[in-house]
């Protein structure tokens, strides 16, 4: 008879072992990340979740007092490294041999492996680090980071806590700096416990490095949360309105130099609402950045497709429509006029597979969940229209081209079926 343990009543229960420290239970009830990537890896293994957490364990002092994001990354890797070397892909003598891993960061963009992929998709023998990024990596948001120190002490056995966190210093240089070191040591429940002088001192230092814009645009709503009620208490001498124009300040100035966006930084804002509603008004300000940010990022990413385009690389396209999946916009990261003549230059599997990709994307009764791209579809269709039947296109290309039309116009009829719907009389 074969045994199918029950992994979502089981953790729990794992995770609270009597012989386990009780700050390491807390952890690992209170980090969402471990359980979910069990889950998500269908393991149910019971040998192999123990061996996890056994890891885990064993570099909990190394990782007890770092923030959010180190501590992901680390989990992330830990969970699929130990998976890969418990399914026998990795062994102990591969110590030494990293198997392209180390390098995944640099040479897989968040648009696949393109760089390494001839246009024509011919299908090739894939490495092992190629297996590895589609299994893990893969359209799914994970932040991956090659740790030697955790590789080489899951395959062998061996820790070297004070190697793991110099390796930590060297990826998170910022976070051993002055103004977080500060932020950390004053904002959480223990500011009970510091002598008046440090609390007032840090208050000040804390809230200048806020107002100069060194924070993350992520740490502006839990800064506010604290100084909002240190205000409150009477416990500091700035009222709310000084504390939130200084804050205001601090994440207008952040932002401009806030390259990366971290989505579950983000969703983790908004799972808790905080009863003050000055915080949960920063709580939008930073989502309506971070949208702002990923927006840039998305239309620089459109540019480099159309360029793949022109160079009959479809997987780029492919890849870029794919990640898109959830968004509501696309074809918006496009420059249209561009988009227009690119399609009209292109190869003719290229537009016969972006028309396809349009049908996709934009299929009847799910297409006004893109009704942002409302225009930019109209856009194209006139664009697209301005050339067809031109003496210098051959006539394939024309079809192809007809047809990519009747998809777009389906689309607008679509859109105006649901405002016919959807508009009051």
């Amino acid at each position: 008879m074969n045994f199918d343990p029950d992994i979502e009543k089981i953790l729990p229960h794992l995770f609270n072992t009597d012989t386990f420290d009780p700050n390491f239970k807390d952890f690992l009830n209170n980090n969402n990340l471990i359980q979910n990537l069990i889950i998500e890896n269908g393991l149910k293994n019971m040998r192999t979740i123990f061996f996890i957490i056994d890891i885990i364990k064993k570099i909990f002092p190394v990782l007890k007092d770092k923030n959010e994001t180190i501590v992901n990354e680390i989990i992330f890797f830990i969970i699929v490294i130990s998976i890969e070397f418990k399914a026998g892909k990795l062994t102990s003598s591969d110590t030494e041999k990293f198997k392209g891993l180390d390098s995944i960061p640099y040479r897989y963009s968040d648009l696949s492996i393109k760089k390494r992929t001839k246009a024509n998709d011919i299908q090739s023998v894939k490495t092992y680090d190629e297996e590895f990024y589609e299994k893990y990596l893969k359209f799914k948001d994970k932040r991956f980071s090659f740790y030697t120190t955790l590789y080489n002490f899951i395959l062998s056995g061996y820790p070297r806590l004070d190697l793991l966190l110099e390796e930590i210093k060297q990826k998170f240089p910022e976070e051993f700096s002055e103004h977080i070191n500060l932020k950390n040591r004053l904002l959480n429940y223990n500011f009970r416990c510091l002598t008046d002088n440090e609390f007032d001192t840090l208050v000040e230092k804390v809230l200048t490095f806020a107002e100069d814009g060194l924070y993350s645009i992520y740490d502006y709503p839990h800064i506010a949360s604290y100084y909002f009620y240190f205000s409150e208490e009477g416990l500091i001498n700035h009222p709310i309105d000084d504390v939130k124009g200084k804050l205001i300040k601090g994440i207008n100035i952040s932002k401009k130099y806030q390259n990366d966006i971290n989505d579950d930084k983000l969703k983790n804002l908004h799972y808790f609402i905080n009863d003050n509603a000055e915080v949960e008004k920063m709580k939008e300000m930073v989502k309506e950045i971070h949208l702002e940010i990923l927006n840039k990022k998305f239309n620089e990413e459109a540019d480099e497709v159309l360029n793949d385009m022109m160079s009959g690389n479809r997987l780029s396209m492919a890849n870029f429509f794919n990640k898109l999946n959830l968004q509501d916009s696309l074809l918006n990261h496009f420059g249209i006029k561009k988009l227009a003549k690119v399609l009209i230059r292109s190869s003719n599997d290229v537009v016969f597979k972006f028309t396809e990709l349009i049908k996709k994307k934009y299929n009847p009764g799910t297409s006004t969940f893109l009704l942002k791209d409302k225009d930019s579809i109209s856009e194209l269709t006139f664009c697209i229209q301005e050339n067809i039947n031109n003496s210098e296109i051959s006539p394939l290309k024309n079809f192809l081209l007809g047809e990519l039309i009747l998809a777009l116009e389906a689309i607008s009829t679509d859109y105006e079926e649901y405002y016919k719907k959807n508009t009051p009389r």
